[in-house]
């Protein structure tokens, strides 16, 4: 039998979703043949992370040498330190290679290995190591924006809080302004007030459209076998109608509702074994660690499709009628169809990296709607026609909240029998 080939140096971003979809499909870090470290991200040429031979260790800082809750998402699996012999030259979240799982779900030891940082090491000529004590200190003093950019830090800015800030404080000065007789006074606040609000409910809005054109538009193929569930009647909802596996040879996709794990395939080492029994298919690597699981339930007469595909591209797959007690991650898995599908991934729910954040566009038009109000009081009628472009920023601040209810709620209702006979199977 052909040995399975060595992983590739390669490492990818984790289980992502809503707006980090496109730096799970396009974020790579990787050591090319010159032993320099590279990194690409989307929509820019890969840059030179690190010289030629310029990295001397790959050390790991644990979660209880940092502070975690620095950093997003919090860095519980600790921080990799790619360390030269006088400087930190580069270091990322650790679990940005993983998925959202706590520890110990796997270990540590496995999590590395199957995430490709031992690979990722062998590349350097080099093993993954423990902090030493000089190193644990550098760690201590990094903080997110440090950080290797595994997730675009172009998605989640700072400044939209301090505007909403901003824009509450300035609908509120409004209101003594109207009151105090100075109808000039009290236009030029109101106006003001418009003015900053609009920018403000506007990204609100603008994001949660980019949001779900994200996660309603699947990957392009590019030579990739793509099989979509055939689920039984029980199983055919909305949240599996937008389930997909691709199946390739350098890469495979599981697309399950608002996340996408992009795993490598056989030929970049990857996966190289399937195990399929009544209750499990798990995609393993050549020493048999399960990198990720799908539920043979929900997949029907597709299943067989998926491990033809599997096979076609030198995928070693075998059945086991025994249970997997593994603890690893599954995806697609069956969903409760009484409950909603809950995303509180604040950046994959395209909110503002808190939850006070999402709620300020609110604030500000609730301070703006007085202050409209008090002045169409006091300038009857002509102060009507502030009311005008307050509805309107109102109606784009609910459709915003709608569009994550309503595909959070749709997830669990049956799918249109039709387009499940259309998009099951392979394609």
């Amino acid at each position: 039998m052909t040995p399975a080939p060595a992983r590739e140096p390669v490492l990818r971003p984790g289980q992502f979703g809503g707006l980090a979809i496109p730096d799970a499909r396009e974020t790579r870090i990787w050591v090319d043949e010159r032993g320099a470290v590279m990194m690409r991200r989307p929509g820019i040429d890969p840059t030179e992370v690190a010289a030629p031979n310029e990295i001397t260790k790959v050390a790991v800082a644990d979660a209880t040498q940092v502070n975690e809750r620095h950093f997003v998402p919090w860095a519980n699996r600790g921080l990799v330190l790619l360390m030269s012999q006088s400087r930190c030259v580069a270091a990322f979240n650790l679990r940005d290679l993983g998925s959202g799982s706590p520890p110990p779900f796997p270990d540590d030891a496995t999590f590395r290995a199957i995430n490709g940082l031992d690979a990722f090491a062998d590349g350097l000529g080099l093993f993954v190591e423990p902090a030493d004590p000089a190193e644990v200190r550098r760690a201590r003093r990094l903080r997110q924006r440090h950080l290797l950019p595994l997730r675009d830090p172009r998605q989640n800015p700072r400044w939209p809080t301090w505007w909403g800030v901003l824009a509450c404080v300035v609908c509120f000065l409004a209101l003594p302004a109207i009151d105090s007789g100075s109808s000039a006074l009290g236009w030029l606040t109101v106006l003001a007030a418009c003015a900053v609000v609009t920018p403000l409910v506007w990204r609100f809005h603008a994001r949660r459209r980019h949001w779900l054109h994200l996660v309603t538009t699947p990957p392009p193929a590019d030579g990739r076998r793509v099989v979509r569930p055939q689920p039984p009647a029980e199983f055919a909802t909305a949240f599996m109608a937008q389930t997909e596996v691709q199946v390739g040879p350098r890469d495979i996709v599981v697309r399950a509702a608002d996340q996408e794990r992009w795993l490598p395939g056989p030929a970049a080492g990857g996966v190289t074994h399937a195990v399929v029994g009544p209750r499990h298919l798990v995609l393993e690597d050549h020493r048999g660690r399960g990198l990720v699981g799908l539920q043979p339930s929900v997949w029907g007469a597709s299943l067989d499709d998926i491990l033809r595909s599997l096979h076609d591209v030198g995928v070693e797959v075998r059945e086991s009628s025994l249970p997997d007690s593994r603890r690893i991650d599954y995806m697609a898995t069956e969903l409760d169809a009484t409950q909603s599908y809950v995303i509180t991934n604040d950046y994959e729910n395209a909110s503002d990296d808190s939850n006070v954040a999402p709620m300020l566009p609110y604030v500000a038009l609730i301070v703006l709607a007085i202050a409209c109000v008090v002045l169409a009081a006091v300038d009857f009628p002509l102060g009507l026609v502030p009311l005008l472009p307050w509805l309107a920023l109102q109606a784009l601040a609910i459709r915003a909240t709608w569009t994550l209810s309503h595909w959070s709620k749709s997830q669990g209702r049956p799918a249109d029998p039709s387009a499940a006979r259309k998009t099951g199977g392979v394609r």
